[in-house]
């Protein structure tokens, strides 16, 4: 499937409410741009964990970094980041895949 762009919300003093992010799908590549100052805020309200993997763009010693894989419980929310643009960027960009999209809302704050 293609990459979905998602859009980070810069927080203010005046406060913010971020979008929402609720029509995911499992089998889509999500991008945010970042530099350095951004985070995920994951809801699972299903009844099952779901999985949060941030693909590492970094080498070392010319070896591939394990992407970074978060569990997510069911009926919970947690807080992801912020992600260090020179282990997870691409152009400018970090990458991201959920295990299922069912009952999950995704917002993406950047401070």
């Amino acid at each position: 499937m293609a990459e979905v762009a998602l859009i980070p919300n810069p927080i203010t003093r005046a406060g913010v409410v971020p979008t929402s992010n609720e029509s995911l799908s499992a089998s889509e590549t999500y991008t945010v741009v970042n530099e350095g100052n951004v985070v995920l805020r994951v809801s699972n309200g299903a009844t099952a964990i779901t999985k949060v993997t941030v693909t590492t763009q970094a080498e070392v010693d010319e070896q591939k970094v394990t992407s970074r894989e978060v569990e997510v419980a069911k009926s919970t929310v947690k807080y992801i980041g912020p992600f260090l643009p020179s282990i997870y960027d691409k152009k400018g960009s970090f990458q991201f895949k959920i295990s299922s999209a069912t009952e999950v809302k995704i917002e993406v704050v950047q401070f």
